[in-house]
């Protein structure tokens, strides 16, 4: 029976084993591979062409000696295509990408959210409900505790902590630091509430923080605050709205006395800004302001995580990345991702992130063996990242739905381990 044009190319994973296979991978002869599966699989360059992400004008060039690879994106594109082992990538001159899946029975179900609503309606609180340590420093201690679990992304920890932290915040004092405190932890939990999809909890807590920051007539408790309630607004689909908050907050040109910790906070909430610019198709607000950041980044004069903002040159450079990916400039967006140095960035979540909006801006461009690798290495390095967010969730649907055959079942296998649905 003749072949099926659209059907998928199997190799046999000897088939790489073979003298002849690892001598074409070593001199990079993609021709040489491909007269392999034609003659040995009896592959029409049609099929060939299909699993390695080609045209088949492509293969016809390759296996006629008129082209010769280069680049190192596409090496990876057709080595993901054709569903190289380890060893074959290590002969082609790659590095291995592919790690077992979990184990389907350690992936955790979402965490339970029912005591935040209590934590954040103290009327639907019980009666009975034991008394909470409220020494201003334990809240400290118990608030910087949580904000590290956060930034590594243990999602799980944070839920688990934090409502005890937030009803053992007391509600009735004069104390500045401490109503500065709440608002610290009113603003991490509207992070945690956001990554798990709970944009309505997320929005009470938003506001809870900046009426607590209001109280402590501190500045940077107060711009910390808008940058949650921007984030907030914006996980609600709010973006223009969430973009003139931080238009108002900045009022007047980048304050360049102003100390590092506030510029911090300042120039975290700016790109949050930039971000809610980009995705109101604001080009020209969001391009302001990532310039307004990096005027604060400059100021700052370092990568650092001042009261928790991981904000610096760095970070802005990361803004970059996901505001063009937002704006649909995907190769801009790839461009600002290959200028950063990833094992140089702390914080699991920024790392985390960076991969994801990378991941969104290779699918954009079409590029999905690119995307799932990408998707892969966000979740290897934070799994709760990539296991509880929606926005995840809805990117991972559709490279399921759109991978070519040669991605198509890992790519299902990946939203089936999420929960995705067809």
């Amino acid at each position: 029976m003749a072949e099926h044009r659209m059907s998928p190319l199997v190799i046999p994973e000897e088939f790489w084993d073979q003298p002849d296979a690892r001598a074409a991978l070593s001199d990079r002869d993609l021709g040489a591979v491909f007269h392999l599966l034609r003659r040995q699989l009896g592959a029409s360059q049609a099929r060939i062409a299909i699993a390695a992400g080609l045209t088949q004008p492509d293969v016809s060039a390759y296996m006629a000696g008129h082209r010769t690879v280069r680049d190192i994106d596409l090496l990876e594109r057709i080595a993901g295509g054709l569903g190289l082992p380890a060893p074959a990538r290590h002969a082609l001159g790659l590095a291995s990408v592919e790690r077992p899946y979990p184990d389907p029975t350690d992936v955790q179900s979402a965490p339970e959210l029912t005591p935040f609503v209590a934590a954040l309606h103290p009327s639907s609180a019980t009666a009975t409900s034991p008394p909470s340590e409220t020494d201003p420093l334990v809240l400290h201690a118990r608030t910087a505790t949580a904000k590290r679990h956060y930034q590594a992304c243990r999602y799980a920890q944070v839920v688990e902590s934090l409502p005890a932290l937030l009803e053992a915040l007391p509600s009735r004092h004069d104390d500045g630091d401490l109503w500065a405190l709440a608002a610290d932890a009113y603003q991490l939990t509207t992070s945690v509430l956001i990554k798990l999809g709970a944009s309505g909890l997320a929005m009470v807590a938003a506001d809870r923080s900046l009426v607590a920051a209001e109280r402590s007539g501190q500045r940077v408790a107060s711009l910390a605050s808008k940058r949650a309630l921007t984030h907030a607004l914006m996980s609600d689909g709010h973006h223009r709205a969430a973009k003139h908050v931080v238009l108002g907050a900045l009022g007047n040109p980048m304050p360049r006395d102003a100390p590092a910790r506030q510029l911090s906070v300042l120039g975290a909430l700016v790109l949050r800004g930039a971000t809610a610019a980009a995705r109101d198709e604001d080009r020209s607000t969001a391009f302001q302001l990532l310039e307004e950041a990096a005027v604060a980044a400059h100021l700052v004069g370092q990568d650092g995580n001042l009261h928790w903002t991981s904000f610096g040159p760095t970070n802005v450079l990361q803004h970059r990345v996901s505001v063009a990916v937002s704006l649909g400039d995907a190769g801009a967006a790839i461009e600002h991702a290959r200028s950063i140095r990833i094992d140089g960035l702390p914080l699991v979540e920024r790392r985390a992130a960076l991969w994801l909006d990378v991941a969104r801006a290779y699918l954009q461009w079409g590029k999905h063996h690119r995307a799932y690798e990408a998707v892969r290495t966000a979740e290897r390095i934070a799994p709760e990242e990539v296991r509880h967010r929606t926005s995840v969730h809805i990117m991972v649907g559709e490279l399921a739905a759109t991978a070519p055959w040669s991605l198509r079942s890992r790519s299902r296998q990946l939203a089936e381990r999420l929960g995705v649905g067809p």
